[in-house]
């Protein structure tokens, strides 16, 4: 009997109408060159890595029901800028026939992968766009195939939980704040997990979303690594089933802790291999069914057994839609953008001078960070300078009871807590690091800190506020959307505050 016959099988004895959920998943290979710049620590003194601690992997998961469609791709690299994930989403939506935002990109943020936004080094760029080109079309061919072997599932999804996360936002004794181990700090605990199983229980693919920066690996190491997140995507292979995709949580205010920033392997590892563990005791406690126990008979085997049965009774709601919806942002005032890119084109000429003359190691890391810090400020200066406000997207998918929320930010994770407890879905994936980067999104109560995240944002005090009324507000759509199958199962609205 194959898998869409015992569905239907399955559903007809229970007399339950036929559902459609299908889904499909797939994964490429994504590990670029060892001639591709790595990582993009302004400590490190290398350009290229030495080798690779694994493969970094493209999964794509697509999940189609009754005409809707959505897309859920991973990426182990550590962001995209926002036209080079409109671009991925694009060419996904024209090949599989749909809206691109029916697309969701995500990356996992490892620190420890190809740095791809911008050129340091002039002499690399084009090995860079060589590598864009193949992890994008790489990519769409992984959700072609996706598409192609989608079968009849059924979905669940819960919570876990796991410490490891620390609040980053660490605090010295003269007032500064640097990026290191505040123990009283906040942070949040949740793992949630989804699973999708086929027609006969076996596991085709889960999501585990966790916030924590994959900053394990840190400046002297030189090995391309997905982190942290790809040593939990082995493990939850290995314990549970199909495929995993790691969806990053409100990381940006959060850290591994003690064991960041180094070049030892081992210690990511562990930590993977402990979360991961984490994901799959929950991924285990979810059914993708409504069950019923009850008590069946009685054999006696010296003491009296007591047998009960346990009946499926239909599967789990698995109604698919999706809302992309433009929410707008308070912006800070910035810079003059030309002296902040004459600033920047100074220290790339110092680094280049540095590296010809065969520089000490601590000279070529001031000159690495300052090169990194003034472009990073001169693109935000061109980006925001003489604006107000800046409109996001923010990309939602409902499955049933379940929903993914998707930004092109880096919250803080008080941001991603409190978007869910207000959620009136069972169970929702608060996540940055998706369809671009932006910036970081702090908390108000952070900015009279300072501190690299407040210092780089390109966002005003209260933002954070506004955007989660705006994202509860959308999932009260959503969630109406999911309500009534009459309702368009997709569509773009536009919510401003």
């Amino acid at each position: 009997m194959n898998r869409q016959t015992a569905y239907e099988e399955a559903q007809r004895k229970e007399g339950e109408k036929p559902m459609s959920l299908q889904a499909g998943v797939a994964r490429a290979v994504i590990t670029p060159p060892l001639t591709l710049p790595h990582a993009g620590w302004g400590a490190q003194t290398h350009i290229v890595p030495r080798g690779v601690e694994a493969d970094l992997w493209s999964t794509v998961l697509v999940l189609t029901n009754d005409g809707s469609v959505c897309v859920i791709v991973d990426l182990d690299v550590c962001s995209l800028s926002p036209a080079q994930s409109d671009e991925l989403r694009r060419r996904i939506a024209a090949a599989l026939a749909i809206g691109r935002e029916e697309v969701r990109v995500s990356v996992t943020h490892t620190h420890a992968g190809p740095y791809l936004w911008t050129d340091y080094y002039e002499d690399k760029k084009h090995v860079r766009l060589s590598y864009l080109e193949h992890l994008m079309e790489t990519t769409v061919g992984a959700a072609l195939q996706a598409r192609r072997e989608a079968v009849p599932a059924t979905v669940g999804a819960g919570y876990g939980e796991s410490d490891l996360a620390v609040n980053r936002r660490q605090r010295l004794a003269d007032g500064r704040i640097v990026c290191g181990v505040q123990e009283d700090g906040y942070t949040d605990p949740t793992v949630a997990v989804v699973r999708f199983d086929d027609t006969e229980g076996n596991p085709l693919a889960s999501i585990v979303h966790y916030a924590m920066h994959p900053t394990i690996l840190g400046p002297p190491n030189q090995l391309v690594s997905p982190d942290y997140p790809g040593a939990l995507k082995r493990t939850v292979e290995a314990n549970v089933g199909g495929m995993c995709l790691f969806l990053q949580g409100a990381a940006g205010d959060v850290g591994p802790g003690a064991v960041g920033y180094t070049d030892d392997p081992l210690r990511m590892r562990r930590v993977g291999h402990m979360l991961g563990c984490a994901a799959a005791l929950a991924l285990h406690r979810v059914s993708t069914w409504r069950t019923v126990k009850r008590f069946d008979r009685i054999v006696e085997s010296g003491c009296s057994l007591g047998y009960w049965s346990e009946t499926k009774t239909a599967p789990n709601d698995g109604t698919l839609r999706s809302l992309s919806a433009t929410i707008r942002l308070d912006v800070k005032p910035a810079p003059e953008p030309a002296g902040a890119r004459q600033a920047a084109e100074a220290a790339k000429e110092r680094l280049r001078e540095l590296q010809a003359a065969g520089g000490e190691p601590e000279a070529l890391k001031e000159a690495t960070y300052r090169l990194k810090r003034l472009m990073m400020a001169a693109d935000y200066a061109e980006l925001y300078y003489g604006v107000d406000s800046k409109e996001i997207e923010a990309h939602l998918i409902a499955v049933g009871d379940i929903a993914l929320v998707g930004l092109p930010l880096e919250p803080f994770s008080r941001i991603g807590a409190a978007v869910r407890e207000r959620s009136p879905f069972g169970c929702t994936l608060f996540s940055g690091y998706t369809n671009g980067w932006e910036g970081y999104l702090p908390t108000t109560d952070a900015y009279p800190d300072g501190g690299y995240e407040v210092d780089t944002t390109p966002f005003a005090p209260g933002t954070e506020e506004r955007l989660i009324e705006q994202v509860v507000g959308l999932l009260g759509q959503l969630k109406r959307a999911v309500a009534a199958p009459d309702l368009p199962p997709q569509g773009g609205f536009e919510s401003t505050c």
